[in-house]
């Protein structure tokens, strides 16, 4: 939850069409999908089907979101996992993070 709502929070902080510090996105995003992904891999040693239906939808919503994810380098793998494509940063816009992962966005979605 703390690394979706600080990718949320740094979204939010761009402004549609500016710069932004690469190095920061970088990091903040390899943070969220790390997290995702322990989140994704500890979902089968659950007991609670509250915790399972939640799952569900968290991995349905980034299928939804896949187009949006591929836009700032993220894909959406067969196992449900996210990876990351760090060599792509130069390629993705303030307004496309934004779009992806602020308010209402994906990350906080998956919270």
């Amino acid at each position: 939850m703390n690394s979706a709502d600080a990718l949320t929070n740094f979204a939010e902080s761009l402004r549609y069409g500016e710069e932004y510090d690469k190095e920061q996105a970088q990091a903040v995003i390899e943070n969220f999908v790390n997290d995702y992904n322990t989140f994704v891999e500890n979902l089968g040693n659950s007991d609670s089907d509250l915790v399972l239906q939640k799952g569900v939808i968290m991995v349905n919503t980034a299928k939804v979101y896949s187009g949006s994810l591929g836009r700032v380098g993220i894909d959406v793998g067969s196992d449900n996992k996210l990876s990351f494509n760090k060599d792509y940063m130069s390629e993705i816009s303030a307004t496309d993070l934004r779009l992806t992962f602020g308010d209402m966005g994906f990350s906080e979605k998956a919270a």
